[in-house]
This record gives C-alpha cells, structure tokens and sequence, in this order.
C-alpha cells in the first residue's frame, strides 16, 4: 500500500492533533482498508448469490 498507507497515515495523525504516533495511524490504515476490501468482496459475493437465486426462479 506504500504510499496510500502513508498519505491517509499522515492525515490520521494530522487530524488527532498528535494522539496517534505514526506506527499506530499505519496499523488503523491498514485496518481500515483490509476491512473495506472485505467488505466488498461480501457485498459483491452476496450480489452474485442474489443474482443466482432470481435466475433459478
């Protein structure tokens, strides 16, 4: 993720005005976007069973 995880890292400590060191921000990044793309994945998965079930009807 290199530079994504940096710049929205970056953002994150910028915007909790120093409560969160650099190594933590990069964790919550890195969190929050494993997250994000599994999410996705489980809405697109759904999607395609939902799609399924109305072609079997």
């Amino acid at each position: 993720m290199g530079d994504f995880n940096g710049s929205w890292a970056a953002r994150l400590m910028e915007w909790s005005n120093g409560t969160i060191d650099e190594q933590r921000a990069r964790t919550l990044v890195t969190e929050i976007y494993e997250a994000a793309a599994e999410r996705a994945v489980r809405l697109h998965e759904e999607e395609v069973a939902q799609r399924e079930a109305e072609r079997e009807e």
